[in-house]
């Protein structure tokens, strides 16, 4: 029987029960001590006596350059002296200078993804699933035999015309103790930038305390205070940026992670549903209202079904097809207590 877990609940492990073995960059270390954490064995340490600030300096100066002359003026620069001062003081912060400030969306999504996709390569996972056509009998017999990889399936694609034509599709992948190595990798890197990364949201999420609604990777809702601190706003590196164009969110209810639905203060409405097209006419089923709804227990439903007449997949054969399907929403939340308030609270807090 599973055992009910409430506000009053405190957590009966000891301390060795509570403790976790794990790889962590030494800031996130010195942030664990500062919170109270105790290091009671170091196994291994990599240290690096060489560093350099520089090393990716025209890289990143290259793309942020084009990113932000792609993203046009802000909107208060609507003179010819606002916008010089614009140019100046993103000089002055960014030590770039910009050149033909034009709205470019397509461009400015472009330079974006250079600048976020560098880390991910540094982290790239190399042992990923493979496909190769055999045509010979002693392709095959190699593959099978080959003990560095770990064949997952075989599929028969049969020429009607010529049999002799036929192919074998090969799903395989590297085993564990052969996966080659990446020539552009480097999981310090990427391992650091992540961590400073996550480290950053923290440190806002700490600040705001109870006044947090949500958040994600990148991203934070929160309850705004003329006397409280709130993120600075600033469309520059190391910054945090309004993805409301200047709205603000009178209402907002989530589900869970990645399930959220907010009303902006114009009247308009956002839902956003992890797993969910949300066409036009899926948005007439699962919405804000349908959402604030199933959260506030003012449904007799606890689920929500919607059909998508023709969702295009690929079966087997690798062909694509459209099939009807239909998918439940409901609220599913397990990641922290819920208070009577909706308030949630860490499982042993």
């Amino acid at each position: 029987m599973k055992e009910e877990i409430g506000p009053d609940y405190r957590c009966q492990h000891n301390a060795q029960a509570r403790a976790l073995t794990g790889t962590w960059v030494i800031e996130e270390v010195k942030m664990a001590l500062e919170m109270g954490y105790v290091m009671d064995c170091i196994h291994e340490v990599w240290n690096f006596p060489q560093t350099s600030r520089t090393l990716f300096k025209d890289y990143i100066d290259t793309f942020l350059k084009i990113k932000q002359e792609a993203s046009g003026f802000p909107p208060e620069c609507d003179t010819v002296e606002k916008k010089a001062e614009f140019i100046k003081e993103v000089f002055r912060r960014e030590g770039i200078r910009l050149g033909d400030v034009n709205k470019n969306p397509v461009l400015r999504t472009i330079a974006k993804m250079f600048l976020n996709c560098l880390w991910g390569k540094f982290g790239q996972r190399q042992q990923l699933t493979q496909n190769r056509y055999l045509s010979y009998r002693g392709e095959l017999l190699e593959l099978m035999q080959d003990d560095t990889k770990k064949v997952m399936h075989l599929e028969l694609i049969q020429n009607q015309e010529n049999d002799e034509l036929d192919l074998i599709l090969a799903n395989f992948s590297e085993n564990d103790d052969f996966v080659p190595p990446c020539n552009f990798g480097n999981v310090v890197i990427a391992c650091y930038t992540t961590a400073l990364a996550r480290l950053k949201l923290y440190d806002a999420l700490r600040r705001l305390d109870d006044r947090v609604l949500y958040f994600d990777t990148d991203s934070i809702i929160y309850v705004h205070d003329d006397h409280k601190w709130s993120p600075p706003i600033l469309d520059s590196l190391r910054c945090w940026t309004d993805e409301l164009g200047g709205k603000k969110i009178t209402t907002f209810v989530s589900g869970g992670p990645k399930n959220y639905a907010y009303q902006l203060n114009d009247g308009s409405t956002v839902c956003k549903v992890k797993g969910m097209t949300l066409d036009y006419k899926t948005s007439q089923i699962i919405n804000f209202e349908t959402m604030k709804n199933m959260v506030l227990n003012q449904t007799d439903d606890d689920k929500v079904t919607v059909t998508y007449p023709s969702k295009i997949v690929r079966g087997k054969d690798h062909k694509l097809f459209s099939k009807g399907m239909t998918k439940d929403y409901r609220i599913v939340y397990d990641k922290r207590q819920i208070l009577e308030n909706l308030n949630t609270l860490p499982y042993g807090f």
